[in-house]
């Protein structure tokens, strides 16, 4: 209901802002999203995998973690405005609201403890009420016919409610560790843990976000809202990998210390899964998008309609990636996760320069696509240390289960 509601007026937002004012609406949450993920510092896996390995540690991991961001947040901010107003596409009081944003992942502490700890429905819920108040927010913007910084005030509206309700949730709930603590020894070993994510997590954004900022860059403002509105659209297809990998992380850790083999088997199931959901979205956008271009956003968008059924195909690379992403994680082979996700980041960044002065929007969908092909299907068959993870997840796909040990042999 969340995932329909949140389309729906998105849906609003897009038609009513129109190509320019969605671009520029768009570039800033692109940036405000770079500086967030800094801020996150790379810990959310980290602290979920710690949570259901030493659960009597939670209360010091959850302290540790916030007060690591709460340390980042104020020179992140700082730095965001400087960066923000140097922009094309800047509005300084859309700046303004966008840099609240960046507190989310403060909030997002709560909210890793409640996955860890297999009470998603809490999440949700906490969630759901904060984001059903915002979506009534944005809805009443659009029937008022406001401009682009009121939504920029919607977005961090969002941010804020969201870390109210999660924090009242989590207070309220009986089972939650209410005593937090901060362990400098855990923090160093948390930070170090955590610095392949933080820096893989940027070349990821990379790839997959800052393009819409090249677009902003190198064309203008309304083509970036075409293009924003496309990736919008095609992100969809991203969901359900994210809600699968939501209820199966407990099980796949699990398995991954008690039973080798039950894990291979029960991680290729999952590659499966969400590899051919990703593709048979593809497929349906891609033979409809025209025509949903012009149903849901309007004439106005037609320019984002060849982009989207291409970029449509990025949902199968990102569904193979969530679920690579988490034998890099569980084998410990973070720093073997960065060198793909910067290579990925490279050959995104080269592709954009290259295709988008020749393509236009068109240039931007394709190098992401190619970009996420040659990250997932090339790089990692390039080194003898991800070669397995390539091999279990190819073969997964296809339906020819898992390759032996191959795949697992490194449990320590």
């Amino acid at each position: 209901m969340r995932i329909g509601l949140s389309f729906i007026v998105g849906v609003l937002v897009v038609r009513h802002l129109g190509p320019t004012g969605n671009g520029v609406l768009q570039s800033g949450v692109a940036l405000a999203t770079l500086f967030a993920v800094g801020i996150e510092l790379g810990l959310d896996g980290v602290l979920r995998r710690e949570i259901v390995r030493t659960p009597e540690r939670t209360g010091a991991l959850l302290g540790t973690a916030t007060l690591l961001r709460a340390a980042t947040l104020v020179p992140a901010i700082v730095l965001f405005a400087a960066v923000y107003a140097r922009q094309r596409a800047g509005v300084p009081g859309l700046g303004f609201w966008m840099g609240i944003t960046l507190a989310l992942p403060l909030a997002q502490t709560a909210e890793v403890w409640f996955l860890a700890s297999g009470r998603v429905r809490t999440n949700v819920l906490a969630q759901g009420a904060a984001f059903l108040l915002v979506s009534a927010l944005r809805v009443a913007l659009v029937m008022a016919g406001a401009a682009v910084m009121a939504f920029g005030f919607a977005a961090a509206a969002e941010t804020l409610l969201i870390g109210l309700a999660l924090g009242l949730a989590f207070m309220r709930c009986a089972a939650a560790p209410h005593r937090w603590s901060w362990d400098a020894a855990l923090a160093r070993r948390m930070l170090r843990d955590a610095a392949p994510l933080l820096l893989t997590n940027l070349a990821i954004f990379v790839y997959r976000r800052f393009d819409l900022l090249i677009v902003a860059g190198l064309l203008d403002t309304r083509a970036a809202g075409f293009y924003a509105a496309a990736v919008r659209m095609s992100e969809l297809g991203y969901v359900a990998p994210m809600l699968l990998l939501n209820a199966w992380f407990p099980l796949i850790t699990r398995l991954h210390a008690e039973d080798p083999a039950a894990y291979r088997a029960t991680l290729a199931g999952f590659y499966r899964k969400i590899v051919w959901a990703g593709a048979a979205f593809a497929l349906v956008v891609t033979i409809s998008a025209h025509w949903l271009v012009r149903i849901l956003l309007g004439s106005a968008f037609d320019g984002a309609a060849t982009p989207l059924a291409i970029h449509a195909w990025t949902a199968v690379f990102i569904a193979h990636g969530i679920a690579r992403s988490q034998w890099l994680l569980l084998e410990n082979r973070l720093f073997d996760g960065l060198w793909l996700a910067c290579a990925g980041a490279v050959a995104n960044l080269a592709l954009n320069f290259i295709l988008i002065p020749a393509l236009g929007v068109k240039g931007a969908a394709l190098a992401a696509v190619a970009a996420l092909a040659l990250n997932m299907g090339v790089f990692p068959a390039l080194s003898s240390r991800t070669r397995p993870v390539w091999a279990l997840g190819w073969r997964a796909v296809f339906g020819l289960g898992p390759p032996g040990q191959a795949a697992g042999t490194d449990h320590t």
